[in-house]
């Protein structure tokens, strides 16, 4: 279906490489951005040596669902780095033309298995509030056909139903 749209399987190919790029900037662009406060304190509490802080905010005693995703807040957050790096590591891979395609085909579907933990990671620590405002639920139903994307490659469903017999005539040099 997507083939008639884009004009081709060629297309789609470039389609999907440039979105996996758009998607690894951003994912480094996020990974930055949650690294920077981390190496700013660290910098910064050797420099002040103090560490005297402001004032403490009193908040309201979260609720049992709200509990429940602080519990999920650290397995959350070490599964996205630990699926930050391993998409660096297959990306590089992805990017050597020396790889063997038959590896290659594995590290795409070890990216299922990665993006079914980044989207723990984005369900997990995602603000509650958000989940009922357009991010949320944009992030819900993106979240979803992504899952349900990845268990289609988990389970060897991919292009099933269109492949076709055939063998090979002659080879021309």
């Amino acid at each position: 279906r997507l083939e008639k749209w884009a004009g081709g399987l060629d297309k789609i190919y470039r389609l999907h490489k440039w979105i996996g790029i758009v998607a690894f900037s951003f994912s480094v662009i996020h990974w930055l951005a949650s690294q920077l406060p981390k190496w700013s304190s660290y910098i910064e509490n050797i420099i002040i040596l103090d560490g005297i802080s402001g004032a403490t905010q009193v908040e309201a005693a979260p609720t049992a669902f709200e509990r429940f995703f602080e519990a999920l807040e650290f397995p959350a957050l070490q599964t996205g780095q630990y699926a930050f790096y391993l998409t660096v590591l297959f990306l590089m891979i992805a990017l050597l033309k020396k790889i063997p395609y038959r590896f290659f085909v594995k590290t795409h579907v070890g990216m299922a298995i990665i993006y079914l933990a980044l989207t723990f990671h984005a369900f997990a620590l995602m603000y509650i509030k958000y989940w009922t405002q357009p991010i949320g639920i944009t992030m819900a139903l993106l979240m979803v056909a992504g899952t349900a994307s990845a268990c289609l490659v988990l389970f060897s469903q991919v292009g099933k139903k269109q492949k076709a017999a055939g063998s090979i005539q002659a080879i021309n040099t």
